[in-house]
């Protein structure tokens, strides 16, 4: 017996019923579709998650090659390890006067 069947057949006051516990049940069944842990939503929020995160995982990449960089620079040019000793450290010569001027 097929549901159209089964429905017809029932009396008035057992259709109200059978289509209340069926929209009832499809509004249950859409909300934890939509709403659960595993839902819609939550898959989205995911999503967004990741796409930040896979940013963030770009721009630390570029970071870590412009740093590789620097070190390779630091290490095979002496020229410039001393200009960044002085200009960031302060580092000076022997004999060498340093004037702040203020």
């Amino acid at each position: 017996m097929r549901i159209t069947e089964f429905f017809f057949k029932l009396p008035p006051g057992e259709k109200r019923f059978f289509l209340i516990v069926c929209i009832l049940s499809l509004l249950l069944a859409t909300s934890w579709i939509l709403f659960s842990s595993n839902g819609v939503m939550n898959y989205y929020a995911i999503q967004k998650e990741l796409h930040i995160i896979q940013e963030e995982n770009l721009k630390l990449a570029a970071e870590n090659d412009q740093l590789r960089n620097e070190m390779g620079k630091l290490k095979a040019d002496p020229a410039y390890l001393e200009e960044v000793a002085r200009k960031d450290y302060g580092l000076v010569k022997k004999n060498e006067m340093v004037f702040k001027f203020d």
